[in-house]
């Protein structure tokens, strides 16, 4: 096994175990990266911040509600603001939190 490469795969040519453990790499990053995003996020999240922690459109989002997810809107007539929790939402979508 080569040092610099912890990937030692005998039937692979050594600039193919380079490019997969470049490509392991990058997920890695690229999902310790989405990580710090999610818990940027609010705790209390609008319904565009909710659109863009779950990369879906306003439709599907209400689409969501219709199989559960709870929306959260002031008591104040004709308003048309709402709010969702981030612990909720993950719940639905089934994700523990980290």
């Amino acid at each position: 096994m080569d040092k610099d490469n912890p990937i030692s795969i005998t039937f692979l040519s050594k600039e193919a175990q380079n490019e997969i453990s470049k490509s392991v790499a990058n997920c890695i990053e690229q999902a310790t990266n989405d990580t710090f995003e999610f818990k940027s996020y609010p705790e209390l999240l609008s319904q565009k911040q909710a659109c863009e922690f779950l990369q879906v459109n306003p439709n599907t989002l209400y689409s969501y509600e219709q199989y559960g997810l709870k929306r959260y809107s002031p008591p104040i007539e004709d308003s048309r603001k709402v709010w969702y929790l981030k612990k909720e939402i993950l719940s639905f979508i089934g994700v523990t939190e980290t």
